[in-house]
């Protein structure tokens, strides 16, 4: 378990998304950041980047954990709508997703919008707890919580 928490790749780091990938535990991992967008189209940019790069991985047997836990809550009706295709895929590409969440609100937003697109994504507030719940080492954790690289780091993904 532990040679699969080391065999984690950073794929990206775009200032708004971090994806990361455990090919050993077949496991995306998706964070957040805490910036905040600029503009629907620089979100649009980014989601359809993230949506297009973790498709590639949404084969049997491979789960998502989307980490949310940094983002600023946003919940006006521009931004809901205009990412309702994006969420729709991001929770519905793989057979196990899990969301964490740092707050209650989050959890409630999250829950409306799994329940929404009727996903069987489930909620949770600690990376450890969904990682367990999804049937992997909790050893991931460390690895995929663990800052990328400095060549990764780079504002040239929109």
């Amino acid at each position: 378990m532990e040679t699969q928490a080391r065999a984690v790749q950073a794929l990206y780091d775009d200032g708004l998304f971090e994806l990361t990938v455990g090919a050993a535990s077949r496991l995306v991992y998706v964070r957040r950041s805490e910036r905040a967008f600029q503009d629907a189209k620089e979100w649009a940019s980014a989601y359809a980047r993230l949506t297009r790069e973790i498709a590639r991985y949404a084969q049997p047997g491979w789960s998502v954990v989307y980490d949310l836990r940094f983002a600023r809550g946003r919940n006006d009706r521009e931004f809901e709508t205009s990412t309702a295709e994006y969420r729709r895929r991001i929770f519905t590409l793989f057979d196990q997703t899990a969301v964490v969440v740092r707050t209650a609100a989050g959890q409630m937003q999250v829950a409306r919008h799994i329940r929404e697109i009727r996903s069987n994504a489930r909620v949770f507030f600690d990376l450890r707890t969904a990682l367990a719940k999804l049937g992997l080492p909790m050893a991931l954790a460390d690895a995929v919580e663990a800052p990328l690289q400095p060549e990764l780091r780079t504002a040239n993904f929109r």
